[in-house]
């Protein structure tokens, strides 16, 4: 079996345009070959436009939501929405007092 590049090579030289190599069909096309001009039936890119000045964006024409009204929140405890003397006689009628913790 001959080394592919060798293959590469002969093939090359004697102007054929695909060799056979382990079985496989093989192009003799290098990179430095697609670079040539194509002929292409594909139009050309057509060239940039200059940026031309921008409106201000357009305001959306569907309505927002509407905002919804806020609700007084609910205290979880029973003493929490009391002022402070109610809260100390809750307490007192509780037999509970207020500890500190350092």
């Amino acid at each position: 079996m001959a080394k592919f590049g060798a293959a590469f090579a002969a093939a090359r030289k004697a102007g054929k345009k695909t060799f056979d190599w382990n079985g496989k069909k093989y192009t003799t096309k290098t990179k430095d070959d697609s670079k040539a001009p194509s002929t292409s039936s594909r139009p050309a890119k057509r060239p940039a436009k200059p940026a031309a000045k921008t409106a201000a964006p357009k305001r959306s024409t569907t309505p927002r939501p509407k905002a919804r009204p806020t609700r007084a929140v609910k205290p979880t405890r029973g003493s929490l929405g009391k002022p402070a003397a109610k809260r100390a006689q809750s307490r007192a009628k509780a037999g509970t007092t207020r500890r500190r913790t350092n």
